[in-house]
């Protein structure tokens, strides 16, 4: 766990996007501590994080505080809300194959907006330096990746997204 005095300064230079601290706690009760960062884009930095009580991972999409963010981040939780409301209805092979909100509401971590998102076992640039060592997916694993993203396409147009 991260002392208070750690955490003042939390943003970077430029003052809008969360500076991570591994050990800090998030969430509107402390129960979540962050263990990594999986990775950042242009608007928000993305942390594996652990819930304290049962150790469940977690992928936590912290925003920047710009407020156009902001109003992105309202949009972007009621399309995942209402894509998970879509899935629920669904048979659970669609399911597997989209990213799904933890938690239905978004929290506040020193005024930047956090979404909660369930974890990717890997994604496709770790799935490369894992597997392939540079040399490429073998065709199967292309077939496979392939498959399951044209599930998900077929789900969300179907639904005409």
């Amino acid at each position: 766990v991260v002392s208070e005095s750690a955490l003042a300064a939390d943003c970077d230079a430029a003052g809008q996007m969360y500076d991570e601290r591994v050990g800090e706690l998030l969430g509107t009760r402390g129960e979540l501590c962050i263990e990594e960062k999986l990775g950042q884009g242009r608007f928000a930095r993305v942390f594996r994080c652990t819930f304290t009580g049962n150790g469940r991972s977690v992928a936590v999409k912290i925003l920047s505080s710009e407020s156009e963010v902001r109003e992105s981040a309202e949009k972007e939780k009621a399309i995942s809300q209402w894509i998970q409301a879509q899935a629920e209805d669904s048979d659970s092979e669609c399911r597997r194959y989209l990213a799904t909100l933890v938690r239905p509401e978004p929290f506040e971590h020193r005024g930047h907006l956090c979404l909660v998102f369930e974890i990717a076992r890997c994604d496709l640039r770790q799935g490369l330096h894992k597997y392939c060592r540079g040399a490429g997916f073998p065709m199967e694993a292309s077939r496979i990746f392939g498959a399951n993203v044209f599930k998900a396409l077929s789900f969300l147009h179907r639904r005409d997204i």
